[in-house]
């Protein structure tokens, strides 16, 4: 891998990784994912994550022309993470599936949208960053992009399974408004 990309894989990581930490401050530790999520699954909730986190910058920080570009380049992996979704909900909550998909694609807009209130400076020079790094041609696929940023679980509170460790940062809490499955089931 060239240094140039290498500095731009650490600089997305980076950027990522600032945008969880920055969220994290909004909202105080709670309960941990009751469940896990298979791979397919996981990396289909972190695309929607950060996903929102982008469609919300593209209003907030005035980046239109740059969501545009994102969406328009990764098209048909977003609509394959978003079918991925779809299934996970369906078959985790059967009629309930859409309604319960609704509530976590708006959750996590509301968040990003708090955070970006909360710390826009901050939030506006991290989306910038990804943006930079999902449209200037090194990355080869949202996959990939998704890959490098691992702290997007800390926003929608599944966990991979087999994975150990727990879904927020410090001291293996989730934050209190992510999306696990006791909330997404609340009657469980």
């Amino acid at each position: 891998m060239k240094s140039g990309q290498c500095r731009a894989r650490h600089a997305l990581a980076g950027a990522v990784a600032g945008l969880a930490l920055l969220a994290g401050t909004l909202a105080a530790p709670s309960v941990h994912a009751e469940t896990c999520v298979e791979a397919e699954e996981h990396r289909a909730l972190n695309t929607r994550a950060l996903q929102s986190q982008l469609m919300v910058a593209a209003l907030s920080c005035r980046n239109q022309p740059q969501y545009n570009a994102f969406v328009e380049r990764y098209r048909g992996e977003l609509q394959r993470e978003g079918q991925a979704l779809q299934r996970m909900f369906q078959r985790r909550h059967g009629g309930a599936g859409e309604s319960r998909l609704n509530a976590l694609v708006t959750r996590l807009a509301n968040e990003s949208s708090q955070l970006s209130l909360g710390a826009r400076a901050g939030f506006c020079r991290q989306a910038s960053l990804i943006f930079a790094e999902a449209l200037d041609g090194e990355v080869t696929s949202l996959a990939a992009l998704v890959a490098e940023a691992d702290h997007l679980s800390d926003l929608h509170g599944f966990r991979k399974c087999g994975d150990d460790s727990r879904v927020a940062g410090f001291g293996g809490e989730a934050r209190k408004g992510t999306l696990s499955e006791q909330q997404l089931n609340p009657s469980q």
